[in-house]
């Protein structure tokens, strides 16, 4: 694994939108659905707005379900917990297992993006819960490794300024909210102990899932998508960027009359990374986004940029 700079999201998984799922949701998700609109590095007081903002990189569903069918991370094994193992948690549960998919966990669509993580070859689709909010605020869960453990914070992932299908404020979660802006924001200070469980890295991907009435969706983001401004894989010490976009769902997530449902809940996930990150060439970062290079690279001395 290696680390990410502040959001999770997918390794190049796929440069297409929605993925084939063996079952037919209420309607199909888009991309535009949730995007990043400004990225900063985390203590700044300056945003760096994305022009054009940045879509998902892949979406799966929308499909009929409730939360009975959202497996937890497996709870009674008596050495690990939510690290990202085969069948340990429902985005970790192969095709033969899940209605939703028919790949080796959720979005994994070849043998090359499964993880080594118990040591047993790539077997693990890598997805670790991070938490979940279902109106009562962000809960964060916890990950497991023999007697070393690690919650993640409470103010990584948030909603504000949410409205209703009328385009009037509502809740964000647990009313009628169909639309509203998001934040994800990592802990400035490293934690040392997750370093410790999984390897000494944080994530590079990011999954969430939208819950509404009885339907659902799943979006993803990957720092490959933010390679032109500079971003990659950050190194424990280095310095870590908050994420700030959109979400809609209020033609995607649909009730069954037939009317955009209000957001029952959301789930955050993150993912061990996948193969080597290569940032861009200089000429290419300058056009996009070079003021937040320079951030980093204040951070991060031994930045070898490609030519």
């Amino acid at each position: 694994m290696k680390a990410l700079s502040g959001i999770a999201g997918f390794i190049c998984l796929l440069s297409f939108g929605s993925i084939a799922s063996p079952m037919a949701g209420p309607k199909a998700c888009d991309l535009w659905d949730m995007q990043v609109t400004k990225v900063r590095a985390v203590g700044s007081d300056s945003w760096l707005e994305l022009t054009p903002e940045v879509s998902a990189l892949s979406c799966i569903g929308a499909f009929t379900g409730n939360n009975s069918s959202f497996y937890d991370p497996v709870k009674n094994h008596p050495d690990y917990y939510n690290l990202g193992f085969k069948n340990d948690g429902w985005m970790n549960y192969y095709g033969n297992q899940s209605p939703y998919w028919d790949t080796d966990g959720a979005f994994i669509t070849s043998n090359d993006m499964l993880q080594d993580l118990q040591g047993l070859g790539p077997i693990d689709p890598g997805w670790v819960q991070m938490g979940k909010d279902d109106g009562q605020g962000f809960m964060p869960d916890s990950s497991r490794k023999g007697d070393k453990s690690y919650t993640y914070e409470q103010t990584v992932f948030s909603m504000s300024d949410c409205k209703d299908k009328n385009g009037l404020a509502e809740t964000c979660v647990g009313g009628d909210a169909v639309s509203g802006n998001w934040l994800f924001s990592p802990p400035a200070v490293s934690p040392e102990e997750l370093f410790d469980i999984l390897g000494g890295t944080f994530f590079d991907q990011m999954a969430v899932v939208f819950k509404s009435s009885t339907a659902f969706a799943i979006y993803t983001f990957s720092i490959t998508q933010f390679a032109d401004i500079g971003l990659g894989p950050i190194l424990p010490g280095e310095q870590k960027f908050e994420f700030a976009g959109t979400w809609d769902m209020s033609d995607t997530l649909i009730n069954k009359g037939g009317q955009a449902a209000g957001l029952s809940n959301y789930t955050l996930y993150g993912r061990d990374p996948t193969g080597s990150f290569v940032v861009p060439a200089p000429a290419t970062i300058g056009l996009i986004g070079v003021s937040l290079l320079l951030m980093r690279l204040f951070r991060r001395k031994n930045l070898h940029l490609s030519n």
